[in-house]
């Protein structure tokens, strides 16, 4: 059986040294959770948008070409990181991780009882909403990373106006009326910000 292995992909493009040895110590630390047959790999995705982290695990395949059975993919977020700081960061990937070793033991994965205990063991953040009890600040309540508005719905009479994110579906359109003069928010004019 191999051993578990934890590689951690372009985190040096944000990461110092110091914080890149802290980071290699914690994960030896964390060497022995992590099950036998579990690969995890660790990158920034700058296209993560509002989450800290994301964690997908899959079974591997023969043209995978490796002696593991499950494969993880950690991506963390490069904003968050900016944002909050390596603490945090390092955090949520060990909240992260901890999906992964339980999806590699129970196959599946939630924040149930399993991961609640894997996820405090390893010491890992745990949002409140989530783990019914938080020992580590839950981010919904805090600063966050927000998007920017992109577009400006602004009514004909010039008193009604709505900022979106991103544009208006369909229904949005039909269903919202200016609050001056009821005029529906499709005939609205769009100004992109």
């Amino acid at each position: 059986m191999p051993e578990s292995t934890v590689i951690f992909m372009g985190l040096k493009k944000l990461l110092n040294e110091s914080e890149m040895e802290e980071i290699t110590k914690e994960s030896m630390k964390i060497h022995k959770w992590v099950p036998n047959d579990l690969f995890v790999m660790v990158s920034w995705n700058p296209r993560l948008q509002t989450t800290a982290g994301t964690c997908r695990v899959r079974y591997s395949r023969e043209a995978d070409d490796t002696p593991f059975k499950w494969i993880a993919d950690i991506k963390l977020n490069p904003k968050y990181y900016k944002t909050f700081g390596y603490e945090r960061t390092i955090k949520t990937f060990l909240h992260e991780l901890a999906h992964a070793i339980q999806f590699a033991v129970e196959g599946k994965s939630n924040h149930r009882r399993m991961f609640k205990v894997i996820c405090k063991a390893l010491g890992g953040s745990m949002n409140k909403r989530f783990g019914g009890q938080g020992y580590f600040k839950d981010a919904a309540t805090d600063k966050y990373i927000r998007t920017d508005y992109k577009f400006l719905y602004k009514c004909p009479c010039g008193e009604g106006q709505r900022k979106m994110k991103r544009r208006a579906q369909r229904k949005t359109l039909l269903r919202t009326y200016c609050k001056n003069c009821g005029t529906r928010m499709s005939s609205f004019d769009i100004i992109n910000l």
